[in-house]
């Protein structure tokens, strides 16, 4: 478990909670959630374009199925959650 201060600047330093967030391994259910991450933070030129943005979000979920380690036990995708999202 990790902990990060919040990224709002509007609170006062001594009001912040500390974000807590959790490494696992990745499930092949993760990789949509994690191509749209990389899409929009990578590429966000085409968050507004609603022909590019599907046409990119495919290709990244294409590149993370094509690398994703299916059973090698020396490959591993890890990915953080928030402690309210991890399971």
């Amino acid at each position: 478990i990790f902990a990060s201060p919040q990224a709002d600047p509007s609170k006062e330093a001594n009001d912040e909670q500390p974000h807590q967030y959790h490494i696992r391994e990745a499930r092949y259910s993760d990789l949509s959630q994690v191509a749209e991450l990389i899409t929009f933070g990578f590429h966000p030129e085409v968050k507004d374009n609603p022909i590019l943005r599907p046409i990119r979000n495919l290709a990244e979920i294409d590149r993370l199925q094509s690398n994703f380690p299916y059973g090698d036990v020396k490959h591993f995708y890890f990915v953080a959650t928030t402690a309210s999202e991890s399971g």
